[in-house]
C-alpha cells in the first residue's frame, strides 16, 4: 500500500469549520428583518454575532413563508461591520432590528416548513446554521404561520453533517451490523469492556467558563487568516507547496512572537503533514508541546499525529498509561466534552497502532455513543479512526465468507437481517 494512504487526512481548516466549532461562542450582537415580511410572506432574515476585535460573523436567511419554507443562506465569518453594511444596503428591501428569539423561530420554523413540503434542505444550512442557536427549549417558541394552515408542531432538528462524513457513517454503520449478525457480541475482554464502561460512568466534565471561550475565540480570530491560506494552497486537494512553504514562514514568525495558541501550533504541524515531511511536523509536534504542556486538546492531538508519523513510543508516552479518563495526570480537573471524546479516538487509534484490536471496541463504543448524542464533536480525525476499525472488521468478514465485502452486502438474508437490526438501533 501506498505510504500516503496509510496516513489519516488532515482535518481541513476552513472559515466553516471556524463556525461549526466557535459560532455559537461568539455573542449575539443584532438581528434584522425586511419591514413587511408579514404581509410579503417573504422573510430575509439577518443573524449577526460580534467578535472580540469588534469584526461580525454573520448569516442571512431567505424563507418563503407560503411555499418552500427555508430557501437559501449564507454566512461571512469575522468581516467589518462595515462590509456588512454595504451588504444591507445593496438589497433593495427596509431592514428593522428584531430580537432574536423571533428570528430564531422564522428560520428553523421556515426549515421545518421545507421539510413537511418535500423540498431538498438548503445545503448552506449545514454551516450557516451555526450563526443560530441550537434549537432547543431555551429558546421561546413563538408561532409563524406558514403555507395556509398554522404550523403548530413542534419540530425536533436533527444536527445536518457534511455528505462525505454521513456517507461514511452509513458505510461503517452497514458493517457493524453485518459483523454483529455474524459473529455476535464480538468483546474479547469482558471484565476490560466493563471496567471501562464504569469508568465512563464517572467522567469528570470540566466547566467552561467565559473567560475561556473568550480566549479561544480569540485565539481562533487570529489564525482565521492563515486558515484561509491554508485551504486556499489544498484547494481541491491539489497542493500548491509553494503557498504552503509561504504560510509556514508566516505561521514560524508568528508562533516566535506568541507561541501560546494552540490553534497555531496546529495548522503549523498539520501543513508538513500535508506536505509528508514527517521529520519537521515531528519538531513542530514537539515544539507545541514546549510551548503548551498543560493544553489537553493539544496533547491529544499530538498523541493522533505521532501515531500517523510512526512514533509510537512517544505517543504512548504522552498517552501515561491512561486506559480511563481519570487517570489521565493532566484532567485533573475534568476535560471538556470534545476532549473526552478525543480521548477515546486517541485511545482506538493507540491499539489500533499496536495491532490490538481486541480493546478497540469500549472505546470505539464510547465516542460513537458521544457523537450520536452530540454530531458537533465529529471530526475528519474521528471519521479516520472509524473508517480503520471498520476496514479491520471488513477483512475479518470478507475472510470468514470467503468472498468481497460488496457480495457480502449483496445477500438478501443478510440484508433482511441487517435492516432489522439498525432499525432497532
Amino acid at each position: 500500500m501506498a505510504r500516503k494512504n496509510k496516513k489519516p487526512q488532515q482535518p481541513k481548516f476552513s472559515p466553516k469549520s471556524y463556525l461549526k466549532e466557535r459560532g455559537r461562542k461568539l455573542p449575539i450582537y443584532k438581528c434584522y428583518i425586511n419591514e413587511n415580511w408579514e404581509e410579503e410572506k417573504m422573510a430575509h432574515v439577518v443573524v449577526i454575532r460580534k467578535h472580540s476585535n469588534e469584526n461580525v460573523t454573520f448569516g442571512a436567511y431567505l424563507i418563503d413563508l407560503l411555499d418552500k419554507g427555508l430557501k437559501d443562506s449564507f454566512a461571512n465569518v469575522n468581516v467589518t461591520e462595515r462590509f456588512l453594511k454595504e451588504n444591507l444596503d445593496h438589497w433593495e428591501y427596509t431592514f428593522v432590528e428584531i430580537e432574536y428569539p423571533l428570528a430564531h423561530n422564522i428560520i428553523y420554523g421556515g426549515l421545518a416548513f421545507s421539510e413537511d413540503q418535500g423540498y431538498k434542505m438548503d445545503k448552506e444550512f449545514i454551516w450557516t446554521q451555526f450563526v443560530l442557536e441550537a434549537d432547543s427549549d431555551e429558546i421561546p417558541y413563538i408561532e409563524i404561520p406558514f403555507g395556509d394552515d398554522d404550523n403548530d408542531d413542534d419540530h425536533d432538528m436533527e444536527y445536518p453533517i457534511h455528505q462525505a462524513h454521513q456517507s461514511a457513517l452509513t458505510l461503517i454503520n452497514i458493517t457493524d451490523a453485518i459483523f454483529h449478525l455474524t459473529f455476535g457480541e464480538h468483546i474479547k475482554d469482558k471484565q476490560f469492556f466493563e471496567e471501562r464502561i464504569d469508568a465512563h460512568l464517572l467522567v469528570k466534565y470540566k466547566e467552561i467558563k467565559d473567560e475561556d471561550d473568550e480566549r479561544s475565540a480569540e485565539e481562533m480570530d487570529t489564525v482565521l487568516p492563515y486558515l484561509e491560506e491554508y485551504e486556499d494552497a489544498i484547494f481541491e486537494d491539489t497542493l500548491n507547496t509553494e503557498k504552503l512553504y509561504l504560510l509556514q514562514e508566516k505561521i514560524e514568525t508568528a508562533l516566535d512572537s506568541n507561541d501560546t495558541n494552540h490553534q497555531l501550533h496546529d495548522l503549523f504541524s498539520n501543513i508538513y503533514l500535508k506536505m509528508e515531511d514527517d521529520e519537521n511536523a515531528y519538531k513542530a509536534i514537539l515544539k507545541q508541546l514546549k510551548a503548551l504542556p498543560d493544553h489537553v486538546t493539544s496533547r491529544f492531538f499530538s498523541i493522533l499525529k505521532l501515531i500517523m508519523i510512526g512514533k509510537l513510543d512517544e505517543a504512548d508516552d504522552l498517552m501515561g498509561g491512561a486506559l480511563d479518563v481519570e487517570d489521565l495526570s493532566f484532567a485533573k480537573d475534568g476535560l471538556s466534552t470534545f476532549d473526552v471524546c478525543l480521548f477515546y479516538i486517541a485511545r482506538c487509534s493507540l491499539f489500533m497502532a499496536h495491532n490490538d484490536f481486541d480493546n478497540v471496541e469500549v472505546y470505539y463504543f464510547l465516542a460513537r455513543k458521544m457523537i450520536e448524542e452530540d454530531l458537533s464533536l465529529l471530526t475528519d480525525f474521528h471519521i479516520t479512526v472509524f473508517m480503520e476499525y471498520a476496514n479491520y472488521k471488513r477483512l475479518k468478514l470478507e475472510e470468514h465468507y470467503h468472498k468481497p465485502f460488496l457480495e457480502i452486502m449483496e445477500d438478501e438474508e443478510l440484508i433482511k437481517e441487517m435492516n432489522k437490526l439498525m432499525a432497532s438501533m
